[in-house]
């Protein structure tokens, strides 16, 4: 994917503000380089919500007792999403989507609230939906939350940088 133009400047600051970085040959060795770093997990950890989720590894998360005692609606509901996203997986950046599941007031989630409540099964789903951050997606994230385990950030880019872009990135002015 290529980087839009306000995305390669903040590459350049990047690049710019760390000597891990900066101090390497201005060529296309240092390109590829400065890719491959980039692309490494970020550290400190810096979490965000994942884009995708199989819905497969969301049925696994579930313990059986939350099946049990779901409550007719919400099991219905369920049932609903499972069959429309059956081939997609779900995209818990969506805040409507991770609260279907994970509802912040704690009542309205498919698994919060009330005598369906499960913790385990909450734990698990939320642990499911959010993932540690490379350093170009940290760079690149919305930076609309702290980035923590507890507050994960939503990307604007996923995945690696290309060695292309940092040459793009560098050659800014």
């Amino acid at each position: 994917m290529t980087l839009t133009s306000s995305q390669l400047t903040l590459v350049k600051a990047e690049i710019d503000a760390n000597t891990d970085l900066n101090s390497l040959p201005d060529n296309t060795d240092g390109d590829i380089e400065i890719a491959r770093l980039l692309s490494l997990d970020d550290t400190p950890s810096y979490w965000v919500w994942k884009t995708n989720v199989p819905t497969a590894d969301l049925l696994d998360s579930i313990v059986g007792e939350s099946l049990i005692t779901l409550p007719t609606d919400k099991g219905t509901g369920l049932n609903t999403l499972v069959v429309s996203h059956a081939g997609n997986g779900f995209n818990p950046s969506i805040a409507g989507n991770r609260d279907i599941f994970l509802d912040p007031s704690g009542q309205d989630g498919l698994f919060t609230g009330g005598t369906n409540s499960n913790p385990t099964t909450r734990t698990q789903v939320e642990a499911l939906f959010k993932r540690l951050a490379l350093r170009v997606e940290r760079v690149l994230a919305t930076n609309t939350t702290t980035g923590t385990e507890g507050s994960p950030d939503n990307l604007d880019f996923e995945g690696k940088i290309s060695s292309t872009d940092v040459r793009t990135a560098r050659n800014l002015p």
